[in-house]
């Protein structure tokens, strides 16, 4: 992200409870639209083990860098209809494993047949980004101002700010 301070920008703990039917193949990004590269990045903290047959994370390699401005005033980056036709593969993770990853990597869960727990922690560069993804921040940043600063451990206070 080459960003000194990043922001803070969302913490998710998950929880599938067997059977669920997975997560449809899609990306983070607004379809149709590009945006600044790198500009966020999730790191997913693994709390049980994601096997190939069970809860399987599906990525398409290299899907991310379609999202990303480009020089042709005119691209667009890909359609739904294009991600949902992407090559995908699956990656067996274990208990305790961490993985990086830019959120508009394509990527789905396959069906989920034993406990699944994971925490989210989503970071945004504090420079320009998407008009999509400036609305967003706005959004949490409006949210965010009703939110007393004593709640928030002092060592994640100038993470939360924008």
């Amino acid at each position: 992200m080459q960003e000194d301070n990043p922001w803070f920008q969302k913490i998710a703990a998950n929880r599938y409870t067997p059977p669920y039917s997975g997560i449809e193949k899609h990306s983070d990004g607004n379809p149709g639209t590009t945006g600044t590269a790198f500009s966020r990045l999730v790191a997913t903290i693994f709390l049980d083990d994601i096997s190939i047959d069970s809860g399987a994370l599906n990525y398409v390699p290299g899907s991310h860098l379609l999202h990303f401005d480009r020089d042709d005033p005119n691209y667009k980056s890909p359609t739904n209809e294009e991600i949902l036709a992407g090559d995908f593969i699956p990656a067996e993770l274990k208990a305790g494993s961490v993985l990086f990853r830019v959120p508009c990597v394509w990527h789905s869960v396959s069906p989920i047949k034993h406990l699944r727990r994971y925490i989210s922690v989503s970071y945004t560069i504090r420079g320009p980004m998407s008009s999509w993804d400036m609305a967003n921040v706005m959004e949490l940043v409006e949210k965010r101002k009703h939110i007393d600063l004593a709640g928030i451990p002092e060592e994640l206070r100038e993470l939360w700010v924008r």
